[in-house]
């Protein structure tokens, strides 16, 4: 059996991917017959976390409470606070041995290191701290003797028994762009006014340098885009993106989806990532309501309030975490917990 959870992590991202093997009914949850991936870690901010009403708690907390002790790989999809954070904040012990992410792995060494400057703005803020967080993820992987593997699009891995995930992007091309903007953001340090200017560009950017995943689990796919955005898509073709589930992007912001895109992808499950708060403008009513006239099924990892007329089918309760089930054989099931 294989779950995949959204867990609540307020405007954020986590989701865990997880393989049981049930012919060893009398296994601890936490034995070699598991197998955990995690898909970025939400926000590693307490501030996040101090509204608790709608079921929010840190990465952290949810997987302590699930009985799980270690991951075996996680991957960042991008850099930026509330997808990045935490991951870093996960103790020693809670750390992926595989950390699946765009660069090299001498690249945070030879080029990355921590940012000294603050920020002027909230969003600033978080993009430094989130650079910071990344390479003090990186570096605590491989000194608690895991590895650091570079993804680009046109890679596949196989993850365990029934499942394997496609990555459609970032191409080659993309990272390299990425990381030559990195790379005049660093040598820009001792320059606060273009250091800023390199910084609130990359900020606007970095949505779409995301790891685009494809999973397949026992023949029900499922894509995970990051926070690509519809000019994000604008390279892939159309038949790779149909899926039976899809996280939209930009935790479902204007610009997360449209109809040409819902109609490329053509998915049963739609699954938005947005806060209580609809913070940023996500859960876009009007996105949800041209996906839900198209008859495709809206779930949220948290509890945003959305207009009477969208009619969501189930209601959202307050919740942890949302979870699919996956069975070989099987139609994928899915419940609030």
């Amino acid at each position: 059996m294989t779950e995949l959870t959204f867990v609540n992590v307020g405007y954020g991202e986590a989701m865990v991917l997880r393989y049981e093997d049930e012919s060893d009914h009398g296994s601890e949850p936490d034995t070699d017959t598991s197998q955990t991936l995690l898909v970025d870690g939400g926000s590693g901010l307490g501030s996040e976390y101090e509204y608790t009403e709608s079921g929010r708690l840190p990465l952290g907390k949810y997987l302590a409470e699930r009985g799980i002790r270690r991951t075996d790989a996680a991957v960042l999809t991008h850099i930026h606070e509330d997808h990045a954070g935490g991951l870093a904040a996960l103790s020693d012990e809670m750390l992926p041995k595989i950390l699946y992410q765009v660069f090299p792995e001498d690249f945070y060494a030879e080029v990355m290191r921590r940012i000294s400057l603050t920020g002027r703005t909230e969003s600033e803020q978080k993009l430094i701290k989130a650079l910071n967080d990344s390479v003090d993820l990186a570096e605590r992987v491989k000194s608690c003797g895991g590895r650091v593997e570079q993804l680009h699009a046109g890679q596949c891995l196989s993850l365990f028994p029934g499942a394997v995930a496609e990555i459609l992007a970032p191409s080659v091309v993309s990272v390299r762009r990425l990381k030559e903007e990195l790379e005049g953001l660093y040598a820009a340090t001792s320059n606060e006014d273009d250091f800023y200017r390199r910084l609130d560009i990359l900020d606007a950017e970095m949505n779409n340098y995301s790891v685009i995943l494809k999973l397949n689990i026992y023949g029900v796919s499922v894509l995970l885009p990051g926070d690509t955005n519809i000019s994000g898509y604008a390279k892939l073709q159309k038949e790779v993106l149909s899926a039976e589930i899809f996280k939209v992007g930009h935790h479902g912001q204007k610009d997360g989806a449209d109809e040409s895109l819902l109609k490329a992808i053509s998915p049963e499950f739609m699954v938005c990532c947005a806060s209580s708060d609809r913070r940023h403008g996500s859960a876009d009513p009007e996105i949800m309501k041209l996906a839900a006239g198209m008859g495709i099924k809206l779930y949220f990892s948290d509890c945003p309030g959305l207009p009477e007329e969208i009619n969501v089918q189930p209601p959202v309760p307050p919740h942890h975490a949302l979870r699919f089930i996956f069975d070989e054989g099987c139609p994928a099931s899915v419940k609030y917990e």
